[in-house]
């Protein structure tokens, strides 16, 4: 669908099974972060952590030879009497698992949440952050709010998965400017809620140019990019007809996220 307003630019939005996206911004635009108001990465502490002799997943190079991040292990709890359940994810299916358990689930079980998003974010928001109507600290909760008195988050991505011998290997993220660190976990149930990627159904040119609308980075991008449009659009020597091209609005995609993005920016051309 396309919608024409007044003072506004951002190229197009792609949405697929309620993933929308930005599509046409130029790469320098669509690669700019905005910044969001989290509260700081805090890395969780285990006491008695100790290195262990596995070594980190190795890294294909065809330089110099990449010296692994060391892989701590943190020890295994008495499995007679708190089996420990490591869930990975934060997203809606890790985060309602979480609240469905009784708060007194830390007596029985250790539970373990492990995810590289240290907030749970409400989605169906999503698009009013994109607009402005809403900000980012809105919609999101931090899992540590959610995991009081019921188990311990580590913020890490998941690197491997050994089910024969029911370990983990999760590194810190490496976009959170700190040298990589990992770490060796040991499971009795694992719950995998990672989420999934986003399907383009063969739409040619939505990986290349398109931006997808599924966290609040993307938001951001998005809101940004639509700022920006809006005062190129309004300068005095924008001609007709590239006004006209600033102020075309595309979204791919009529799921829930892909309409709800297009009426938050109708409702804020209108």
């Amino acid at each position: 669908m396309m919608l024409r307003g007044g003072n506004v630019r951002a190229d197009s939005v792609c949405a697929n099974r309620g993933k929308p996206a930005a599509c046409g911004l130029p790469k320098s635009s669509a690669g700019r972060q905005a910044s969001v108001g989290f509260p700081a990465r805090r890395v969780s502490r285990t006491p008695g952590m100790r290195v262990s002799a596995v070594s980190a997943p190795e890294k294909a190079s065809s330089g110099p030879e990449v010296v692994s991040a060391p892989v701590y292990s943190i020890p295994i709890s008495n499995k007679t009497t708190r089996p420990r359940v490591v869930v990975l994810g934060s997203g809606w299916a890790s985060m309602s698992f979480i609240k469905a358990l009784p708060k007194d689930i830390a007596e029985k079980y250790e539970v373990m949440l492990v995810s590289p998003r240290n907030y749970f974010l409400y989605t169906p928001l999503l698009p009013a952050v994109a607009t402005g109507t809403m900000e980012e600290r809105s919609i999101v909760e931090p899992v540590r709010n959610l995991l009081v008195g019921k188990g311990e988050y580590y913020e890490a991505v998941c690197k491997d998965i050994d089910p024969v011998k029911k370990s983990l290997v999760c590194c810190f993220p490496k976009d959170a400017g700190f040298p990589e660190a990992c770490f060796q976990l040991s499971y009795d149930v694992l719950i995998v809620g990672v989420g999934s990627v986003n399907n383009t159904f063969g739409i040619k040119g939505v990986s290349e140019y398109c931006n997808y609308f599924k966290s609040i980075e993307d938001a951001n991008k998005l809101r940004s990019r639509v700022s920006e449009c809006f005062e190129r659009a309004s300068l005095p020597g924008t001609t007709a007809e590239e006004r006209k091209k600033l102020l075309s609005f595309v979204v791919v995609g009529g799921g829930p996220t892909g309409v709800e993005v297009a009426a938050e920016m109708h409702d804020m051309i209108e």
